[in-house]
This record gives C-alpha cells, sequence and structure tokens, in this order.
C-alpha cells in the first residue's frame, strides 16, 4: 500500500528538500521506468493483469502526483507520453463508463508547467 503524501509546495517537509532524498530519487527513476515498461506492454496484457497494473498504478500516483516537477528530461517526456496513453488505454478499458475513465485520468495530472 502506498501512503506517501507531500501536498505539494505547501508541504511541512519542504517540497525542495523532500524532492531530493534518495529513496524518493530512486521512487522517481523506477516510476519513470515503469511508464516506459507500460507503454511498449500488449494492451491485453495489461487487461490480463488488470488488478495488478492498478496496484502499481496506485503507487506510481502518489509519486506522479504529489510534488511539482517530479520529472525532468527525458522523463519529463515520459510523463508526458505516458498521460497521453494512460488516458488512451482507460478510455478503451473503461469503455462502459467513459466518466470513470476521464476522472481517472485526470486525477493522475501533475502540473508541469515551468518544469525543465
Amino acid at each position: 500500500m502506498c501512503m506517501l503524501s507531500v501536498s505539494g509546495s505547501e508541504s511541512h517537509w519542504g517540497v525542495s528538500q523532500y524532492l531530493e532524498f534518495p529513496w524518493l530519487l530512486e521512487a522517481k527513476a523506477e516510476t519513470a521506468r515503469l511508464m516506459r515498461v507500460f507503454m511498449d506492454m500488449d494492451p491485453r496484457e495489461i487487461l490480463e493483469n488488470a488488478d495488478e497494473f492498478f496496484n502499481v498504478l496506485e503507487c506510481m500516483y502518489v509519486v506522479v502526483t504529489d510534488g511539482p516537477c517530479y520529472f525532468k528530461g527525458e522523463d519529463l517526456e515520459t510523463w508526458r507520453r505516458f498521460h497521453a496513453w494512460i488516458q488512451m488505454l482507460s478510455e478503451t478499458l473503461f469503455r462502459d463508463d467513459p466518466n470513470f475513465a476521464k476522472d481517472w485520468v485526470e486525477e493522475f495530472e501533475v502540473h508541469v508547467e515551468g518544469c525543465q
């Protein structure tokens, strides 16, 4: 279960310090790696393992959404591609409930304006 929460720039820990913790740097690197792995997967394989896929996404969600500019350079581009990919995938997976798909993807949003 993933329980990490920073709450953006208002974190009592201070985001700039928090973003440099070695364990969080590892989490960011692993999240970017997982994004690449998932985008290369056959969607049928994801469907066959949907529970596990969504459990991993829940953990990724925490790393991706709880702080600004987690990803830089190539990893930021990967995040942008992943966000478009996950939107397309969720629309396919949740055809019967398009509002759920839309809301779920919007919750995965992170504001990356100004990130380099």
